[in-house]
């Protein structure tokens, strides 16, 4: 179990689908390295279990994600790693390189999306977006760069 403070990512199967649910909405379901951990480990699960055929990723409480929490993620960005953790033969969360997902997705984003948020929705086959979802990439605004793929999967998505 992780610290509470570290949220989770929560999993449940429905018959064949896989429920992976973003839990820290206390704070604004701000990503921490442990549940991007969690996530790469529950997208594996999908791909490796024969009984489930589609996954859905959704938010507990009332907003999608605001992104990573940043200061939680200074480890990882200054040791030059993935800082979704995705390193090896896990999957890549945003699907920017090998092993591909094989078996198709479905984000449902609501509220604040922001960052990350915006990455994996964008990642994914389908995005069900609720009327008051709010979508941004907040790197350019702060001199970040954008590196889960939203860049160029925003304009091939809304041209």
């Amino acid at each position: 179990m992780t610290a509470p403070d570290e949220g989770e990512i929560t999993t449940e199967a429905r018959g064949a689908v896989w429920l992976m649910g973003i839990n820290r909405p206390h704070k604004l379901n701000g990503f921490t390295p442990a549940m991007f951990d969690q996530l790469a480990a529950a997208y594996e699960r999908l791909e490796s279990d024969p009984d489930l055929r589609v996954g859905v990723l959704f938010a507990h409480g009332p907003h999608f994600t605001a992104g990573l929490d940043l200061p939680m993620f200074a480890g990882r960005f200054a040791d030059d790693s993935d800082f979704a953790g995705v390193t090896g033969d896990r999957v890549d969360t945003f699907g920017r390189r090998a092993p591909w997902r094989r078996k198709p997705l479905i984000t449902a984003v609501k509220g604040i999306t922001f960052t990350a948020g915006l990455e994996l929705a964008l990642a994914s086959d389908i995005i069900i977006a609720a009327n008051d979802v709010r979508l941004a990439m907040m790197e350019p605004k702060r001199g970040l760069m954008a590196c889960g793929g939203a860049t160029y999967r925003f304009v091939e998505r809304g041209g």
